[in-house]
């Protein structure tokens, strides 16, 4: 991981941190969703600290519930995720499963009946074009397979939005697109006030030095987090070995030992029999 600290006002928009800070505000990330999903937006409220994922490859994502105005104050679960080039395309997919996986885990300790589920919106703002048609939105359409006109609706909706985008086609609107013209080269032509309050915002951001020593202190953090992750995954890995280096010697199988060094799926197999 490249942990080399960089200042705070050479950070863009696609940056993690920066993305997160500013569409985490509620009037920007208000405005986006109301021009994303083409409606009105009641309320919107950070979900808690404690109900938010605890992985800290997505822990500095937004997590929002939002109320919509549509006279029955439907309730939204929103993940909004910025993806920078460095993101492998062939993830993309099973992060979103992951992502609807932490959704759908908040909305089940409730314990909702199925029919009062709320829906539920994951957005993926990538600073690269997953499918490579250069299109600015992608959505994502469930339906029965041959049957293109029999829909799947679970409630759950994939929007995938590429700054990349070649072909201003009519599938986002003209403050969506400038917003995501802005994500990829801040010098690009803008006119609307959305984009135009994100890009104060982002300002006001980069001046702030409570947030430059934050910044700074991101890289380190996550590095941190990830090698005591590792350390811990390899201690109880020798603690299993150890344990069935020891049931095998009871059992009076030391002759597998060296077998069982050498041979992964071997391993896998004796960690299953001795329920280890």
């Amino acid at each position: 991981m490249d942990t080399q600290l960089k200042a705070l006002k050479d950070a863009t928009l696609a940056d993690s941190y920066v993305f997160s800070q500013i569409m985490g505000q509620e009037k920007i990330s208000k405005k986006f969703l109301e021009l994303l999903l083409n409606c009105k937006i009641k309320k919107i409220t950070p979900i808690s600290e404690q109900d938010k994922p605890q992985d800290p490859l997505v822990s500095s994502n937004i997590w929002l519930d939002v109320c919509l105005e549509d006279g029955q104050d439907t309730l939204c679960k929103v993940s909004m995720q910025s993806l920078t080039q460095e993101t492998d395309p062939r993830d993309l997919e099973r992060r979103i499963r992951c992502c609807q996986a932490y959704l759908d885990g908040n909305i089940w300790e409730n314990g909702i009946p199925y029919a009062e589920v709320p829906d539920t919106y994951i957005i993926l703002v990538c600073s690269f074009d997953c499918y490579g048609y250069g299109l600015p939105l992608y959505l994502r359409v469930d339906q029965i397979r041959g049957y293109s006109d029999l829909a799947y609706t679970d409630g759950s909706y994939v929007w995938i939005l590429n700054s990349a985008y070649t072909h201003s086609e009519a599938n986002a609107p003209k403050e969506l697109l400038e917003f995501l013209s802005y994500l990829h080269d801040e010098k690009s032509a803008f006119e609307s006030d959305f984009v135009k309050d994100i890009c104060a915002a982002v300002n006001d951001l980069r001046s702030d030095p409570a947030k430059e020593a934050a910044y700074r202190t991101c890289p380190q953090k996550v590095h941190k987090e990830r090698s005591q992750a590792y350390e811990e995954a390899v201690q109880e890995g020798e603690k299993r070995m150890i344990a069935l280096l020891n049931r095998l010697i009871q059992d009076g199988r030391t002759s597998e030992i060296p077998k069982v060094l050498g041979n992964a799926e071997l391993k896998r197999e004796l960690f299953r029999a001795y329920n280890l």
